[in-house]
């Protein structure tokens, strides 16, 4: 008689790891969405801005897309 003994994992344990993926599916789609909003929020935001505006705060609009997706490292 061995002391340990294979037995395969119960239903309940098999459940709750696959509603642990499925959540944590659910909170990156989550995290994703509000990322992808964040995102094109702000790009919608610098881009209504005239070219003198980004100027004064040291953006080019060409650097707008880059910005709002990455932030900007000051120097």
């Amino acid at each position: 008689m061995s002391l340990m003994s294979s037995h395969a994992p119960s239903a309940s344990s098999q459940a709750g790891g696959f509603l642990t993926r499925i959540a944590a599916l659910a909170g990156g789609l989550f995290a994703s969405f509000a990322d992808w909003q964040r995102v094109r929020r702000n790009t919608l935001e610098l881009g209504s801005l005239s070219d003198e505006s980004l100027k004064d705060i040291g953006i080019e609009r060409s650097q707008i897309e880059r910005i709002a997706r990455h932030g900007r490292s000051f120097r």
